[in-house]
């Protein structure tokens, strides 16, 4: 009779040992493949994350629009101030008229 092929097998390269590989890699579960989801954060942190950047949005409104209010008072007080200057300069203009309309009539 001829040898079997697990007789033939060099120790250590393949046969019997091979055999006992393949049959613990064949019974044993297979590993589940990475997820596509490793390294992304989870809903809770994108929650987190997203209340945060509303939140900084929210500061950053509150400080334009007091920014803004103040520079609109700024503007308001610029021009009540040269109204006034320039009534004040009508007036000494009317005053300056009247005094020389009566200089005139006192002839």
């Amino acid at each position: 009779p001829l040898p079997s092929a697990m007789a033939l097998a060099i120790p250590g390269h393949g046969g019997g040992e091979a055999n006992k590989t393949a049959g613990q890699l064949i019974g044993s579960p297979p590993l589940p493949p990475p997820s596509v989801l490793d390294g992304f954060p989870d809903p809770e942190r994108i929650e987190q994350r997203r209340k945060e950047y509303l939140k900084s949005l929210q500061e950053q409104v509150r400080q334009q629009v007091h920014t803004l209010t103040q520079k609109h008072q700024a503007n308001l007080e610029y021009l009540r101030a040269k109204n006034d200057q320039c009534k004040r300069q009508a007036h000494a203009s009317i005053d300056q008229e009247l005094v020389k309309q009566e200089m005139e009539v006192d002839r």
